[in-house]
């Protein structure tokens, strides 16, 4: 494939004006860029989900990429565009694991003999993360987002309000109420200490 290292050079405004376009390969292109990030970002923001469900969400941003190439601007912030779609997709997950959750407890109450692929306690799977996992779901999901895109993805305040959709004033506040929290989680390492 020729266009392929020429493709490499392009800048991510160029690409997603290609992917617009129709260009599929400049998605895949934009994937080798921005997979592992996102990937990680997911993991991040929903530690319980584990890897297999990162790597699917991480599908599904690049699947919204796709379709909504047109609608970008670039103001070379795709960084922030993209995790503010991670973002969204992620919180999506979550509500749909507390439904069927919710959902399988009413089914085992009526149920009691039915068993289920998604039984496997969560606490199970939480005794197995790091004391930073544990701090980071500590957290609310609005001050887990900003902490992990700010102090982790590196992402700036004006970027961080861009891509949650909420004002730069919010993101120093959640910030700062994320820092405390998880400062006090940290700090509190007894075994069976209790989850906020």
């Amino acid at each position: 494939m020729q266009g392929a290292p020429v493709l490499r050079d392009i800048s991510d405004a160029g690409l997603m004006a290609s992917l617009a376009a129709g260009d599929t390969a400049a998605l895949a292109v934009l994937h080798q860029r921005y997979a592992r990030m996102i990937c990680s970002l997911t993991l991040r923001l929903d530690p319980q989900g584990g890897l297999q469900h990162a790597e699917d969400l991480t599908q599904e941003v690049f699947l919204t990429l796709y379709e909504s190439a047109g609608r970008y601007r670039d103001e070379g912030k795709l960084k922030s565009w993209l995790c503010g779609i991670t973002a969204q997709k992620t919180r999506s997950a979550r509500r749909r694991r507390a439904v069927r959750s919710g959902l399988m407890r009413v089914n085992r109450s009526i149920n009691p003999g039915h068993s289920s692929s998604y039984s496997a306690p969560v606490d199970e799977r939480l005794s197995a993360q790091s004391d930073v996992t544990e701090a980071l779901l500590s957290l609310s999901d609005k001050q887990r987002e900003v902490l992990v895109l700010h102090s982790i993805e590196g992402l700036s305040g004006a970027e961080i309000a861009e891509a949650l959709n909420i004002k730069t004033s919010a993101v120093w506040v959640r910030l700062h109420r994320a820092r405390k929290t998880m400062a006090a989680a940290l700090a509190d390492t007894r075994p069976g200490r209790a989850r906020r």
